[in-house]
C-alpha cells in the first residue's frame, strides 16, 4: 500500500470514524462517507476526491424529496442528493483542511495534521446539524431568512426561490396544509426562471402534493 494511501486512512480513521462513529453515524463502504438517520432526515459528511486533491462536504438528505428535487431514486450515502448542503467553511471560516492535496498524505506529518484538521471541521459540522433532526425544524430554519441570497451556514438553497421549494416539498411529506401556500410563494419567486429541471420540480412537487394533501 502507498505512503498515500496510508495517510488517507489515517484520516478517515482519525478524522472521520472516530467523532461520528459515537454519534450515531454510519459509514460507507469504503468509509468516506457518513450518514446518521434521525427518522425523518439524513445528515452526511463526505470526503470526496477530484483529480488530486479531497473535499469534505456535508448535506442534509429528505428521502422522500429525492425524486422531486433531482428526478432520480433515493440513494444512501449519497450527498449530491442533499436539499441543504455546504462545506465546513460555510459554518465557519476559515475551515481546517476542507480541501487538501493528496500529495500531502504522503508524510506522517502531512497526514497527521490533516486528520486533524479533518477533525476539527467535522466538530463544527456536527454540532450545527445537531438541532436539525426532523422536517419541520428544517423548514423553520430555512424559512427564518427570506433574504433574497441566504448568506447562513448553507450553499444550498441560498437563493429563496429554490429555497422556498425546499420548504414546501418538506411541508408536503409532513402533509401540513400549509404546503399549499409555500408552494404559491415558491412559484411566485420562481417566476423569472424558465429552465426545464424548475419547470419539472414543481410539476412533481404538485403530483406529490395533490397525492399527500387531498
Amino acid at each position: 500500500m502507498s505512503a498515500q494511501a496510508d495517510g488517507l486512512r489515517q484520516v478517515l480513521a482519525s478524522g472521520l470514524e472516530e467523532p461520528l462513529a459515537p454519534l450515531g453515524f454510519v459509514a460507507s463502504r469504503d468509509r468516506r462517507t457518513w450518514v446518521r438517520e434521525t427518522g425523518e432526515l439524513c445528515q452526511v459528511i463526505a470526503v470526496w476526491k477530484r483529480r488530486e486533491s479531497f473535499t469534505t462536504q456535508w448535506g442534509i438528505v429528505c428521502p422522500e424529496l429525492v425524486d422531486v428535487m433531482w428526478g432520480v431514486p433515493y440513494k444512501a450515502f449519497d450527498v449530491g442528493q442533499s436539499i441543504v448542503t455546504g462545506t465546513p467553511s460555510s459554518i465557519r471560516h476559515p475551515a481546517q483542511a476542507q480541501s487538501f492535496a493528496a500529495a500531502t498524505l504522503e508524510t506522517v506529518a502531512g497526514a497527521a495534521g490533516v486528520a486533524a484538521g479533518v477533525r476539527e471541521d467535522v466538530a463544527v459540522v456536527t454540532e450545527w446539524m445537531d438541532p436539525l433532526q426532523t422536517r419541520r425544524a428544517l423548514r423553520e430554519y430555512l424559512l427564518a431568512n427570506r433574504d433574497a441570497t441566504d448568506r447562513r451556514a448553507f450553499v444550498v438553497p441560498a437563493n429563496l426561490p429554490l429555497k422556498l421549494l425546499t420548504a414546501a416539498g418538506l411541508a408536503v411529506v409532513d402533509g401540513d396544509p400549509a404546503s399549499w401556500g409555500l408552494l404559491a410563494e415558491a412559484e411566485a419567486a420562481s417566476a423569472p426562471i424558465t429552465g426545464d429541471v424548475t419547470r419539472r420540480r414543481f410539476a412533481r412537487l404538485h403530483q406529490m402534493a395533490e397525492a399527500a394533501l387531498e
